[in-house]
């Protein structure tokens, strides 16, 4: 079973929340027992994921409709009790296995799949072509910029899936990197000088979390996104004697095909009966 220290969650640090600010009008938050929330016209839909502490208290305010998004097993037994306790009906929007990697040896990647050992013997033969570079407190903000830049240049811009068309979710991150480069790990691939793509992961306690993995059209054409993948699981493994990484988003083949364990998570949806609404 793969346990997370609530103390360590990055989506309760005070830098996640003040990135909240940045991206969402002021009035729209709200905290509730410790819980950040971000308020629409008939819903309130947390900021927080994976495993945290529940009160009495988010229920007893009565809000109409509350969701949360990406919270593991553990928290959802919580809520999905108290909710009952107060009237509301729990709606499961979605439930995935969330892959996971727990290795202390590179060496596994060739125990797995022919298509990710043909992009590992890949990656090894080109990895000389490229520029891959690290984040530290010097040139976070630059390699930040080129991040930007790869989401600008791919799918995800003509998807209105981009960072900076989710609601400015480039402003959720930056502020938790800049005050915590203890904590995450950025890293970006160039070809000629121009990004091709990113991986960034934050670490909570022991555990390291994918956050956001991407590549440009152009990286894409050049396996650049899987490539720096490979770097960074590398790069993480010289540095400590077990790595393990929470894939964290919902679905992606690579992530599929390098997992050798995976924990529950949920998407949910609380509804207040007619009943309890007064």
């Amino acid at each position: 079973m793969i346990m997370y220290n609530i103390k360590n969650n990055f989506t309760m640090h005070s830098d996640w929340i003040f990135g909240m600010y940045t991206r969402y009008n002021p009035n729209a938050i709200i905290c509730i027992a410790d819980l950040y929330f971000v308020k629409t016209s008939d819903c309130i839909e947390c900021a927080s994921f994976f495993d945290f502490d529940i009160t009495e208290k988010l229920f007893a305010s009565k809000f109409k409709k509350i969701k949360f998004k990406y919270i593991n097993e553990n928290t959802y037994n919580k809520i999905k009790d108290l909710a009952k306790n107060y009237g509301y009906t729990t709606k499961i929007i979605d439930c995935w296995d969330a892959p996971c990697l727990h290795i202390d040896n590179i060496g596994y990647i060739n125990t797995l799949s022919y298509r990710i050992r043909r992009n590992w013997v890949k990656y090894k033969k080109t990895k000389s072509e490229y520029i891959i570079k690290n984040s530290d407190t010097d040139n976070l903000l630059k390699l930040w910029q080129d991040v930007l830049y790869v989401d600008a240049n791919s799918w995800k811009y003509r998807a209105k899936s981009d960072m900076k068309s989710l609601n400015r979710e480039d402003l959720q991150y930056i502020f938790y990197m800049m005050n915590n480069n203890e904590n995450i790990s950025l890293q970006v691939i160039y070809l000629h000088n121009e990004p091709l793509a990113y991986s960034l992961m934050f670490k909570n306690g022991a555990q390291w979390f994918a956050v956001k993995w991407g590549a440009s059209d152009n990286g894409r054409n050049h396996d650049a996104g899987i490539k720096v993948l490979f770097s960074h699981l590398e790069d993480l493994l010289s540095k400590e004697d077990t790595l393990n990484i929470d894939f964290w988003g919902r679905r992606n083949i690579f992530y599929d095909l390098l997992k050798n364990n995976s924990i529950k998570r949920y998407h949910l949806e609380l509804e207040l009966n007619n009943a309890n609404k007064n």
